[in-house]
């Protein structure tokens, strides 16, 4: 059996991130396309069981390798105290990588990027419309220009949780619904 590309790009950064992305956002997310290639090693553009299957190995081995590289007291297995350290080196390692986007992407040393720039960024198959739909998003307060800490910022959601109580959000998302994963909606 075959896979499609949506699917298994979901399955892909579902699985790697712990993101869920919107149906409309799989299809141009170049992080599941490029992780789509890498275990379509056929290259018929679908994925089968043992491509699958391969891929689901691989994660897993990679799952294994990151626990073992944070587990301290060698049980096997991720306590609170080692986990919260695991997520601050991620943390601390995505808003190192923003940073060094940032400054190659602010092309005239502004300190902020404008939307010419912050296109540069874009996938090659995003629409004019939603390469500015995701710059005024991102651009907080609203002055034409995406700032390093705007940059930075978890990107935010289309819609969030609608029925979460106020200041409170779902498993895996920031305050208001906004995704504390993505940082551009690419």
């Amino acid at each position: 059996m075959k896979w499609t590309l949506a699917l298994t790009a979901a399955l892909t950064v579902g699985l790697t991130t712990g993101v869920t992305l919107a149906a409309d956002a799989l299809t141009s997310h170049s992080l599941a396309v490029e992780m789509f290639n890498k275990y379509d090693t056929d290259g018929d553009g679908l994925m089968s069981d043992a491509e699958r299957a391969a891929m689901k190995a691989t994660m897993e081995s990679e799952r294994q390798a990151r626990i073992a590289q944070h587990d301290r007291d060698g049980d096997g297995a991720l306590n609170e105290a080692e986990r919260a350290a695991m997520q601050a080196e991620l943390k601390a390692a995505r808003l190192e990588n923003l940073t060094a986007k940032f400054a190659a992407l602010d092309v005239d040393g502004s300190n902020g990027l404008s939307l010419a720039e912050f296109s540069v960024g874009a996938p090659a198959n995003a629409s004019v419309e939603r390469i500015h739909a995701a710059f005024i998003r991102m651009d907080a307060d609203h002055n034409d220009v995406v700032s390093l800490a705007e940059f930075r910022a978890p990107f935010p959601s289309r819609g969030g949780n609608k029925n979460a109580p106020a200041g409170k959000s779902p498993k895996g998302r920031g305050r208001n619904g906004a995704s504390t994963s993505v940082a551009l909606a690419w």
